[in-house]
């Protein structure tokens, strides 16, 4: 699968015992809050129609079909901004799919979208993104796939995201946007190449920027 790197990323090196002793940490401090937390933010952007679920690094929900509704507006609103800079991204978009899973084993199932929950940091103060989408594109079939995460910020506005999706099996974008003067900008484009040695039977990705603002 072109992503397993990327999503690798979102894992934890369980050989670390540096990264052990943050997990244990991270999860003491995932343990220690709840619903009522999460429910202070009046521009909460999503339904708490779960209850709530605890992974190894963070709190989270499964997408709801109303949830998903509400994401896949602001796909398309993240959609609308590469627009113009499709040059950069071959006329290829953030893909309007989901993989959606009502009650995922996060040990077992790989990633299926859901909406993470950081109401504090662990130091306890308050998170300057306290909700997050993960979005998982399964659609391996029609050529994409990728892993989206949106960020929202306390009013429950998109403060910034990280997209990766796939172009075809060999090659794919990620794409960075941020905010600025309160205004949502793309400030990164790269183009991602699986690329395999000719003495070497592991490909690795190759990156190149395509465009970047500052």
């Amino acid at each position: 699968m072109f992503f397993d790197k990327l999503i690798n990323m979102f894992k934890i090196d369980q050989t670390d015992s540096n990264k052990n002793a943050y997990t244990y940490r991270n999860q003491s401090y995932l343990s220690n809050f709840s619903l009522s937390d999460i429910q202070q933010y009046n521009g909460m952007p999503f339904y708490i129609d779960h209850s709530l679920l605890m992974y190894v690094t963070h709190v989270y929900i499964p997408f709801s079909k109303q949830n998903e509704s509400i994401c896949l507006e602001h796909i398309k609103q993240l959609n609308a901004l590469i627009f113009p800079l499709k040059k950069y991204t071959q006329n290829t978009f953030i893909p309007e799919t989901f993989w959606c899973k009502e009650n995922p084993n996060p040990f077992l199932d790989d990633y299926p979208s859901q909406i993470r929950f950081a109401p504090f940091t662990p130091s306890g103060r308050q998170s300057k993104y306290p909700v997050s989408a993960f979005i998982s594109n399964m659609t391996e079939l029609y050529g994409n796939y990728g892993i989206q995460q949106i960020f929202y910020k306390c009013n429950g506005k998109i403060g910034k995201a990280d997209l990766s999706y796939s172009q075809n099996e060999k090659a794919g974008f990620r794409i960075q946007i941020r905010e600025k003067a309160g205004a949502l900008y793309v400030r990164r484009i790269d183009k991602v190449y699986k690329v395999r040695e000719s003495n070497s039977p592991v490909p690795y990705l190759k990156t190149e920027i395509q465009y970047i603002l500052d």
